[in-house]
């Protein structure tokens, strides 16, 4: 999974300046824009490496990323399943609990993979794990690789729904197995008779088992006798969010419960904005994507311009469409402004006339730009 980082603490900032130049000093960002407290943010390429690459990936169609909390991107089909799917897989914990867990190195099976949550917190779990995650739905099997390669994780991806076996041609429990101790067959949405026609040496290589059944039709105490007489030690439990499912819990030497690992703690979108107070935050691949209009370059230069203007008009004044005229400057202010932004930035950063014939702070900061690049 991704290194792991400590959220940042949340910034208290009195000034748009004050808020410009926390933003750019966050160690994730390689540079932004910001307007109306929303935050356009270029991620760094090395100090926040997975979200630049995520910003820098192209997704496939039917793919967006989401943020089911402020602590994890995901690439997903649609926001409303993949926010359900993170409360049951990882708040909720729904498949590890009761006696299952993982060791390091893991082996899993996870039927029924939606777009990878599971897997990716079975990789939380077990470092070095090995899963193979299986799912039918094209857009949730590009999901899965998308994921699997953001979060480093070691996926084997069986695009194919599973069958019963010596059922028709599709892969069976059996030859998803393949001969291998396997630590866990995580199970949802493929239905119970998959389990149909499971030899004896397959169930003999199965050390554990969480599989969703449905209540309605009366699954749960079919599958707990089923795995019971396995050698399975047995419980069933209604599924935390899906009130009418049960998750069946099978295991064969109880383990310890495991705790609830946490999701990787890098900085997201959700992260950044709850650091500082923004209204959100948008994570970009270029500034040069984004329409100019109304935005406010967060660098050195445009920061020590807002914090002047904001000395002499006040903190509300600093805003793209803020008129130096309209706020009651005039000569002599525009004099103090040049004056001021020059001592700290250098005697060439801003002239007097500059001022008077850019009046729009939004311009007047990419002038200031412009000068300190050159």
């Amino acid at each position: 999974m991704s290194e792991d980082r400590r959220r940042p603490d949340v910034t208290t900032v009195d000034t748009p300046a004050a808020l410009l130049r926390a933003v750019l000093a966050h160690q994730a960002v390689a540079t932004a824009v910001v307007r109306d407290r929303t935050a356009y943010v270029v991620p760094d390429e090395f100090t926040a490496p997975l979200l630049h690459h995520a910003v820098t990936t192209d997704l496939p169609d039917g793919l967006a990323w989401h943020e089911p909390s402020t602590d994890l991107l995901v690439a997903g089909t649609d926001r409303a399943r993949t926010n359900a799917a993170y409360r049951e897989v990882w708040a909720d914990n729904a498949y590890l609990r009761h006696g299952v867990a993982l060791p390091d190195d893991a082996v899993v099976v996870d039927v029924g993979a939606g777009t990878g949550l599971f897997t990716l917190l079975a990789a939380a779990h077990s470092p070095g794990a090995h899963i193979t995650a299986v799912e039918p739905a094209p857009a949730a099997v590009r999901a899965i690789e998308v994921n699997a390669e953001l979060h480093s994780v070691d996926v084997t991806v069986v695009a194919a729904a599973v069958g019963r076996a010596g059922g028709p041609a599709v892969p069976t429990i059996p030859e998803l197995v393949a001969g291998r101790r396997v630590d866990l067959l995580k199970v949802d949405g493929a239905g119970w008779e998959v389990f149909g026609g499971v030899d004896e040496t397959t169930w003999s290589l199965i050390d554990q088992v969480a599989v969703a059944v449905d209540d309605a039709r009366g699954q749960p105490a079919a599958a707990l006798e089923l795995l019971r007489g396995r050698g399975f030690t047995a419980t069933s439990e209604r599924g935390p969010v899906t009130g009418s499912r049960h998750v069946v819990y099978a295991c064969r030497r109880p383990r310890a419960q495991a705790p609830r690992v946490p999701p990787p703690l890098w900085p997201t979108a959700g992260c950044l904005a709850e650091a500082f107070g923004l209204r959100r935050v948008e994570l970009v691949r270029d500034l040069a994507d984004l329409p100019p209009v109304g935005l406010c370059v967060v660098t050195d230069a445009s920061v020590v311009l807002a914090e002047v203007w904001a000395d002499l008009f006040g903190t509300t004044a600093v805003r793209p469409d803020a008129d130096f005229f309209a706020l009651g400057g005039d000569s002599m202010t525009a004099a103090r402004l040049a004056t001021r932004v020059r001592a700290r930035l250098g005697v060439d950063a801003l002239e007097t006339r500059t001022v008077l014939t850019t009046p729009r702070f939004s311009d007047l900061a990419a002038a200031v730009e412009a000068r300190a690049k050159s």
